[in-house]
């Protein structure tokens, strides 16, 4: 027995995306969305305890603080939030879009929330996306399991150095950045244990004949439904869809996506300019 083996801590990672262009960049309402982020975690016992906009452009360590000051910030003017806590419970939500001087034709909106596994509850959690649809009905998303050795935003291994850890990006991280408009066309990043699709995945005869298969699934709402895949059946389900080519953002089978006529689209309205 190890004596000072210290169990690492668990995570499920959400992630979820809305295509967008900059009109509609601009309509999103991130200071709402952001207030129904923070209710939502408080309801579950998450304190956090650093709140930033921005990039660090302002940040304040109080809720009060963060209350006040967001107050004076016109909701156009914010592109980026997080907050968080050091138990590396967070929420944040990205509308890179507005934060470029020549936007691409089309982008996404990315919201990310970590929550440690002994809390997390899928009802609530769907309750809570369910209630605040209508400030951000996302495209698709996914959910992810996760410890804390693991980089939430590439979801690879952390690497030590000799000044900490770290963890560089790979070309399949720009792929999926650059194509992920194709979430509404029938495309996916890669399966998860828990996915978020919409109408255009579900008229992919491919993915009814997975669901069918093995896992479960409900509706969120008209457009959304989730489908919890078994851990056994997870790799083969994600072979069977790369070789489809459905895969954006697999390492083993994005080049099959690639080889699709849709690649070539999705990146001529996503490259930066």
């Amino acid at each position: 027995m190890n004596l000072f083996y210290k169990e690492k801590a668990k995570y499920k990672i959400v992630n979820l995306f809305k295509i967008v262009n900059i009109e509609q960049a601009k309509q999103f309402d991130l200071k709402l969305y952001t207030y129904q982020c923070i209710d939502y975690l408080n309801n579950i016992d998450v304190k956090l305890n650093y709140f930033n906009i921005n990039f660090d452009f302002k940040a304040w360590t109080t809720y009060q603080g963060f209350d006040k000051g967001i107050s004076k910030i016109n909701n156009e003017d914010i592109v980026y939030f997080f907050s968080g806590n050091k138990e590396k419970s967070y929420v944040e939500i990205d509308n890179s879009l507005l934060n470029l001087d020549l936007p691409p034709q089309i982008g996404s909106i990315e919201i990310t929330v970590s929550i440690k596994e002994s809390i997390f509850q899928l009802d609530s959690f769907s309750h809570f996306l369910i209630k605040s649809y209508d400030v951000f009905s996302f495209d698709y998303g996914y959910i992810v399991f996760l410890d804390e050795s693991y980089d939430f935003l590439t979801e690879r291994k952390l690497k030590s150095t000799l000044f900490g850890t770290k963890n560089n990006v790979k070309e399949i991280d720009h792929i999926w950045i650059s194509h992920c408009m194709g979430v509404n066309y029938g495309f996916i990043k890669k399966l998860y244990p828990i996915n978020f699709l919409n109408e255009t995945h579900l008229a992919q005869p491919l993915f009814q004949t997975l669901m069918n298969k093995s896992g479960s699934s409900y509706k969120l709402n008209d457009r959304i439904t989730v489908w919890l895949i078994d851990d056994n059946n997870l790799d083969s389900f994600n072979q069977d869809l790369s070789e489809g080519g459905y895969c954006i953002g697999d390492e083993k089978g994005y080049q099959n996506f690639l080889n699709t006529k849709y690649a070539k689209i999705f990146y001529d309205q996503m490259k930066f300019k």
